[in-house]
């Protein structure tokens, strides 16, 4: 499987950070979350299984961010049923800099994968490189 990270168009102006960054860059934590978001029955935001799901990533984040102290993961209740998933990184050089990374949770295609195949490819690249490399 093959990850088009570029967008036609886009220049990358830092090619050493991103070059760090994609050295350290492996498909299977992506894959896993594909899969695992993958076998909820839907993720529905009124749903059980829509929690679950909320709940299930927040956890697979939170592994995949352990030993960083610069991440915290976060569930955000809402007047409906699915809680929302926030991260914050805090930034090393800038930490009151806030940069937001984001996109849909739920689905109601039984087994649905639209909404999981960018977030893990987007958040667990981040998550899965070093800190060094991260804040480059």
């Amino acid at each position: 499987m093959r990850v088009n990270m570029y967008a036609d168009g886009l220049t990358i102006d830092r090619a050493e950070a991103v070059a760090a960054v994609r050295a350290e860059l492996s498909e299977d934590p992506m894959i896993d979350t594909i899969v695992g978001m993958s076998a909820f029955q839907n993720r529905h935001y009124q749903s059980d299984t829509g929690v679950a799901a909320a709940e299930w990533l927040a956890d697979r984040w939170g592994e995949i961010a352990m030993g960083r102290d610069d991440v915290t993961i976060e569930l955000i209740n809402h007047s409906f049923a699915q809680p929302s998933v926030a991260m914050t990184i805090r930034g090393a050089t800038a930490p009151d800099e806030i940069v937001i990374i984001g996109g849909h949770l739920d689905s109601i295609a039984e087994g649905g994968t639209e909404a999981v195949r960018a977030n893990p490819a987007v958040i667990e690249a981040y998550l899965g490189t070093s800190a060094e490399a991260a804040h480059a």
